[in-house]
């Protein structure tokens, strides 16, 4: 499949991609060009879009990110999914179960910073926000 990271690795451009909707094809997307890359890990927590803006900055100025967690067609998700940017996802239509949130309190204590997007806090939060206060 064709990745950010495996096309930017090729042509040296950095590049989103997505699949298109409509067609079902990958599109591929130039993007600013990225700045040297870091170590230090950003975990974002969000949803309904809210940490997307913020992944994107996150990811422009270097910094390695992960997210979540995130429902699947999520706006947050699928711009995840166009920067390579390694989430949790979980179905729309289930819970979050006790592996995926195990995962989640992982990918938190791996991360050197926590951050919560600014996101209209529901039932689905609570337990991520938590884990986040207790870290």
């Amino acid at each position: 499949m064709l990745r950010p990271t495996t096309i930017e690795e090729a042509n040296g451009v950095p590049a989103a991609t997505e699949i298109d909707p409509l067609t079902e094809s990958v599109r591929v997307t130039p993007v600013r060009e990225r700045a040297t890359a870091r170590e230090e890990l950003v975990h974002v927590i969000g949803g309904g879009g809210a940490a997307a803006p913020l992944m994107r900055k996150l990811h422009r100025a270097g910094f390695r990110v992960s997210g979540g967690i995130f429902r699947e067609g999520d706006p947050d998700a699928r711009m995840a999914a166009r920067l390579d940017i390694d989430a949790i996802t979980v179905s729309a239509a289930r819970a979050i179960d006790r592996a995926t949130s195990r995962r989640h309190r992982e990918r938190m204590a791996m991360a050197h910073l926590a951050v919560l997007a600014d996101l209209e806090l529901g039932p689905l939060y609570k337990e991520i926000i938590e884990h986040a206060a207790a870290r």
